[in-house]
């Protein structure tokens, strides 16, 4: 289903319509850093350079800006 990254409440009907499953974002380099902080509720990542391909970021929230979990894997 596509969304738009800039439209937080999107992002905030997607956690509401999975909750308890499993959701997979795809985005651009300055889009995921965004939705990222938004889902832990803090700004810690900045935009990615944009020739940089080997990024998967797993976030567990339950609610967000809460107990967010943050793993961050390259390939």
């Amino acid at each position: 289903m596509p969304y738009q990254a800039n439209k937080m409440d999107e992002i905030d009907n997607m956690i509401k319509r999975h909750a308890g499953g499993a959701v997979l974002l795809s985005g651009h380099s300055n889009t995921v850093p965004l939705i990222l902080n938004y889902l832990i509720g803090e700004e810690k990542y900045r935009v990615l350079d944009d020739g940089d391909y080997g990024n998967i970021i797993i976030v567990s929230v339950t609610e967000r800006g809460k107990n967010a979990k943050v793993v961050w894997l390259r390939y």
